[in-house]
């Protein structure tokens, strides 16, 4: 029996096996299906490391200038354009193996790990401003940080604290803060909202100050910890073209893209089985054959 598959749609190993049918593959180990499903093709192969070591937390700028990353109880910046280049220190004494988590607005680059807040301006070490204001504290720090419509938000557990608008290192500590009803594992903005996750829920929060926010929830599942990042939405195949900052995220029910307005997108519901993990990380890369890839993995 010869059969002629005219389109591919991708994978979907959802079912019994004898159940997948054209134009579906139930498996598909490195290779690359294009966006009109008419080619499949060999994924290349591993590039070079761009650095060695005990590194986590790795992170770059929109510019793709700047990566930063944290080894030991330091945090360090690599030049990506020369790998050969010593690290410079931005700050030691951290504490080990705690997560930092980063966002980026104009020039600075706000880092924050749960113990620590601080700033990075032009590839320098900054720390947060002098209290000079009454009735005024510097930002605590979180295991999530945000920036969104001039505040930056840190997020401990299920707490999300906020800055006063424009003054990225201050905030008021009895009235500046909000609670959700269980540690939160994603926080990501958009042009219009936040997508935020905890337990077995994902919203979408509209608003653009806290006293403006609304809820509404976009999904019945959670985003796997420290697997979001934005990018640039026009990467998206799409038939109207799309602007403005997007969010992907693993979720327990597989990859997602939240746009603005709150639509949200799920790559591979009710098609591929999701790999369930309790962290992970996420990067977005541009290969040799010009596609965008969103690469996960993820700690089970």
């Amino acid at each position: 029996m010869t059969i002629k598959f005219t389109k591919w749609a991708g994978i979907k190993d959802e079912g019994d096996v004898t159940s997948t049918k054209p134009p579906y593959l139930r498996e598909g180990n490195n290779v690359d299906v294009d966006d009109e499903g008419k080619r499949v093709s060999r994924r290349e192969g591993f590039g070079a490391p761009i650095i060695a070591g005990d590194y986590h937390s790795l992170w770059s700028n929109a510019a793709r200038d700047l990566m930063l990353g944290v080894t030991g109880g330091t945090l360090v910046s690599i030049d990506p354009q020369n790998i050969s280049m010593p690290t410079i220190i931005i700050r030691s004494g951290l504490t080990v193996g705690a997560q930092m988590s980063f966002d980026e607005i104009n020039n600075q680059i706000s880092y924050s790990n749960g113990y620590v807040l601080g700033i990075i301006e032009h590839n320098t070490g900054g720390t947060l401003p002098t209290v000079s204001k009454m009735a005024s504290s510097t930002m605590p720090a979180g295991q999530i940080v945000d920036f969104y419509d001039d505040r930056l938000y840190t997020i401990q557990g299920g707490r999300v604290a906020y800055s006063e608008a424009l003054d990225f290192g201050r905030a008021v500590p009895r009235s500046a803060f909000f609670w959700f009803p269980g540690q939160i594992t994603m926080w990501k903005s958009v042009a219009d909202g936040i997508y935020a996750s905890w337990r077995n829920q994902t919203v979408f929060i509209r608003g653009k100050k806290p006293s403006e926010f609304a809820v509404e929830e976009v999904a019945d599942y959670a985003a796997i910890p420290y697997t979001s990042l934005k990018f640039d939405a026009s990467l998206v195949s799409s038939k109207v073209p799309l602007q403005g900052k997007a969010v992907f995220w693993m979720s327990q029910k597989g990859p997602c893209i939240g746009f603005a307005g709150g639509m949200m997108l799920n790559l591979a519901l009710t098609k591929v089985v999701p790999q369930e993990g309790i962290t992970g990380a996420s990067v977005l890369r541009k290969n040799r054959k010009g596609f965008y890839q969103a690469i996960s993995v993820i700690q089970e």
